[in-house]
């Protein structure tokens, strides 16, 4: 899980019977890889956009799982982030696969949902005919503005599910997001 927060969902495969030394997860804020690793979790403090920690390689992975961040870019990454993002390969899911300079990468970038670039990690991540599994929001799947990232997907993938998940689930105070778990064969 390249987003894996306090490690709930690595738990919950743990607990359906997934080995714990098949289990890894990456998560950038540090009190949160910390109650993971405390819950018995293999959770390393990193960022699971930038780059590639000891032990996780692309297209390596049977699964990838998340349920990551949702949100602009701009607003949830820091400009140290997005910098790094533009200097490496970058993410071609921001930009619908079109080649882009540098500046016209980071305006992308910035302007991109980052649930989008964490979606196009997993793909990374996941061997050939392995399986990513993301909770994302509801409005992928139907916004117009966000076809072409559904057709980005259909490129590289082929879309085993999609499964609404009834709207309690992220509502609480300050939180109000209705969401579906995407199921991917890469």
């Amino acid at each position: 899980d390249p987003s894996a927060g306090d490690g709930a969902l690595l738990a919950a495969a743990r607990d359906l019977g997934v080995a714990p030394e098949c289990l890894q997860g990456i998560e950038v804020d540090a009190d949160l890889a910390r109650r993971a690793r405390a819950r018995g979790l293999d959770v390393r403090c990193g960022d699971g956009l930038c780059g590639n920690p000891v032990g996780v390689c692309e297209s390596s992975f049977d699964a990838v799982i998340g349920n990551p961040p949702y949100g602009r870019c701009s607003r949830a990454m820091s400009p140290a982030q997005l910098d790094s993002l533009v200097k490496g390969d970058g993410y071609s899911i921001a930009s619908g696969g079109r080649a882009e300079g540098a500046r016209r990468r980071l305006a992308s970038l910035r302007a991109a949902a980052i649930e989008h670039l964490f979606l196009e990690r997993g793909l990374h991540l996941v061997r050939p005919g392995g399986l990513v599994v993301y909770v994302l929001p509801q409005g992928l799947f139907s916004n117009a503005r966000t076809q072409v990232v559904r057709n980005w997907i259909l490129e590289r993938a082929e879309v085993l599910a999609v499964l609404a998940l009834p709207a309690f689930v992220f509502r609480r105070p300050g939180l109000n997001a209705t969401a579906a778990v995407l199921v991917l064969l890469r």
